[in-house]
């Protein structure tokens, strides 16, 4: 029984990991996702604020966190109305917003 136990810990300590992005969200570093743009947001925050920005908005259904110095001095947001396609470019992280319609 004891290891039954420390199995099942070992279990959920590992998947607790797992849980660190909604389902319904995810994080492509080094990827750009160019075109279908909503907005852009020059900010002082991370890719954890534009993923947050993008949730905000009904409309956005991807994004794209361009790393300071690549288009000015601060990060900038964009948000996507649609999916674009990904694109390996190592200015920036993107990711999807999967909602239910």
């Amino acid at each position: 029984m004891r290891l039954h136990g420390l199995l099942l810990t070992a279990f959920m300590i590992a998947c607790s990991g797992m849980a660190a992005a909604a389902p319904n969200e995810n994080f492509s570093p080094n990827t750009d996702r160019p075109g279908f743009d909503i907005r852009n947001i020059p900010f002082r925050g991370n890719v954890e604020a534009c993923l947050r920005l993008c949730n905000r908005e009904s409309q956005c259904r991807a994004w794209t966190f361009v790393k300071a110095g690549v288009q000015g001095p601060l990060p900038v947001c964009w948000l996507k109305f649609t999916i674009p396609q990904a694109v390996p470019n190592r200015c920036c992280t993107s990711g999807v917003i999967r909602r239910n319609l």
